[in-house]
């Protein structure tokens, strides 16, 4: 089938909602909001508010007494939320690329990248690629020759060319510490890091590829709240009775604040989380996964977190 839609004008989109059903008082409130978000990414945060046929499928209409602010409002809520899952992010990433660091610079040296040995060399059944590349590796390493404190590290030594692991930390994203921890060889350089975050290798090496599937969505922009996360945490373990769904932002959320309170136990996050949810109740928890009891559960969590 071939495109054919063509462009339409702010004015031309502000119609066309009108004429599904959409309340909308303030046309340039409206218009303001279109220009500055667009009317495509905005109509998803529209999808709780549409009609559905019998079979659950979305119509184009939207239910009655439907309005434009609903829609901004859980804009709103979404691009606060992503705002609050990258607060603890940035303290997970920080703390498992330290961990994973020096657990490696201890037994092999400050260069213990270099060591192609220390990786699996499995590949992807599905893309014929390994499932960690080691030349990509030092070539993204090489990428950051512009740092200052890299540029000082070349400028001074030449052997090896590559810069400590100290320096690595600063510049490589989790995703690429998060491949790099599941593939190693092995499970007696993997346990360290597992033990200082209270879990088994297994969900050590699924929940950092995890919080770094939910970091890349909160980066991009993209809606995070009613999201389905493909690669969810793994199950077993701590999440087994407190995560059903392991696709739905909650089993995200779980898998997010254990490692938070591993390494901060005194954390405020689960209270800030709690305000936000509260402050928009459109946002409906049953679509997020979280159960009726979903504080409680966090909470169990916690103990087992930090052992209190």
């Amino acid at each position: 089938m071939k495109f054919d839609k063509k462009y339409q004008t702010t004015a031309q989109h502000i119609e066309l909602m009108k004429s599904r059903g959409l309340e909308i008082g303030d046309e340039t409130f409206a218009a303001h909001w279109l220009e500055k978000s667009g009317y495509y990414r905005l109509t998803g945060y529209g999808l709780p508010f549409r009609k559905r046929c019998p079979n659950g499928e979305l119509e184009d209409g939207f239910v009655e007494g439907a309005a434009f602010e609903d829609i901004v409002s859980i804009y709103e809520f979404d691009r606060h939320l992503r705002l609050l899952v990258l607060d603890a992010v940035e303290r997970f990433e920080v703390a498992f690329r330290t961990c994973l660091n020096n657990t490696l610079a201890l037994k092999y040296g400050p260069h213990w990248f270099i060591d192609r040995n220390l990786w699996s060399d499995k590949i992807d059944e599905k893309t014929g690629k390994p499932y960690f590349d080691h030349a990509e590796f030092l070539e993204a390493v090489n990428k950051d020759r512009q740092t200052p404190f890299i540029k000082k590290y070349r400028a001074t030594y030449d052997d090896p060319e590559y810069p400590p692991c100290w320096m690595l930390a600063e510049t490589m994203t989790l995703g690429t510490w998060s491949r790099a921890y599941g593939m190693l060889v092995n499970n007696q350089d993997k346990k360290p890091v597992s033990d200082a975050f209270h879990l088994s290798v297994g969900e050590m090496v699924s929940w950092s590829q995890t919080i770094n599937d939910l970091r890349n969505k909160c980066a991009h922009q993209s809606r995070i709240w009613d999201a389905r996360y493909v690669s969810g945490p793994r199950k077993k373990g701590y999440l087994k009775n407190i995560v059903g769904d392991n696709q739905c932002f909650f089993a995200q959320v779980a898998a997010l604040i254990y490692c938070l309170w591993s390494v901060e136990p005194e954390n405020s996050w689960l209270e800030r989380l709690n305000v936000l949810l509260e402050s928009c109740p459109l946002a409906c928890l049953k679509t997020m996964g979280f159960p009726r009891d979903w504080k409680e559960k966090l909470l169990f969590l916690r103990e087992s977190a930090t052992g209190r």
